[in-house]
């Protein structure tokens, strides 16, 4: 592995009693998978193994996580640190369709395992919304999810799954940029600035808040290079989405005004104010004239 994964399956290697890693990259010899192990931090041989796997790809398997960290396990929450890796399994399963994602966990004291996650390869990011949203057990909000798809000039574009009815959280909000999630920021912010002025988004009657549920991805234009362009764009494609389904009124373009004569086509020049006019002045003086 090189870059990012390289260095997150050296860290990984060091706190994990027990780390198997086993792969295959060559489409003909299928049947071909090689498997390390590394226990308690050092690497044992690689082997060759037929195991008749299916598709290409590597497995990472780790057991005893923070074996020789006790102060930093006694630290972790289990259940929320569980559903963040989730949730961020969910995003790159979003982000990347083609993708097939699988979260198990292990219960040390039972000897069972539980499947957490499990979202096959599918070819649109709507198929893999559909199936993120069973498991969050949200099966409502299929029903008003509609594809968006905007296309910009030079390659560029946004695309995914918006839902015209609200959610009661932000946990069903992802973005990403170029096949890789973001994090929460900007781009969420003003998708929801936008959603308040929909009558949809602003019952009053209700007590619980009312957000919106999107899974997009952002293509970058080849000839873009600026994040605030970018930004525009994005929100742009947003607010035009809003505008088609009819949830948000269109601007209105503003009238054009009557034209009012200038001093260049009447020709007149105004006097400043400090200085009196001819007439005035011949007036002041026959009227002097007048009283001697």
């Amino acid at each position: 592995a090189a870059g990012g994964r390289g260095r997150s399956l050296a860290a990984l290697r060091r706190v994990s009693k027990h780390l198997t890693v086993s792969s295959r990259s060559s489409e003909e010899d299928r049947e071909a998978t090689f498997k390390t192990t590394f226990l308690e931090g050092r690497r044992g041989y690689v082997e060759k193994e037929v195991t008749g796997r299916r598709c290409q790809g590597t497995t990472v398997s780790v057991s005893g996580f923070l074996w020789n960290r006790a102060s930093r396990r006694l630290a972790v929450k289990e259940a929320p640190e569980v559903s963040r890796v989730r949730r961020r399994l969910v995003a790159l399963a979003l982000a990347r369709p083609g993708l097939r994602i699988s979260l198990r966990q292990d219960m040390v004291d039972t000897g069972r395992r539980e499947l957490l996650l499990d979202i096959g390869r599918h070819e649109t990011v709507a198929e893999v919304w559909r199936e993120a949203l069973a498991g969050e057990r949200e099966g409502g909000l299929v029903a008003s999810a509609l594809q968006l798809e905007y296309r910009e000039v030079g390659g560029g574009g946004v695309s995914g799954v918006f839902c015209t009815e609200p959610h009661s959280s932000r946990r069903l909000q992802f973005l990403s940029l170029g096949e890789q999630p973001l994090a929460r920021g900007e781009h969420h912010s003003g998708v929801e600035r936008l959603c308040r002025k929909v009558a949809r988004f602003q019952d009053i009657k209700v007590v619980a808040k009312r957000f919106p549920a999107f899974a997009l991805n952002i293509r970058q234009p080849k000839q873009l290079h600026s994040e605030d362009l970018l930004f525009k764009l994005f929100l742009g494609a947003v607010r035009s989405f809003l505008e088609e389904q009819g949830l948000l009124r269109r601007k209105a373009c503003p009238a054009p005004q009557a034209p009012t004569p200038s001093l260049l086509m009447t020709g007149v020049k105004p006097l400043p104010s400090t200085q009196a006019s001819s007439s005035s002045v011949a007036e002041g003086r026959a009227s002097c004239s007048k009283l001697l």
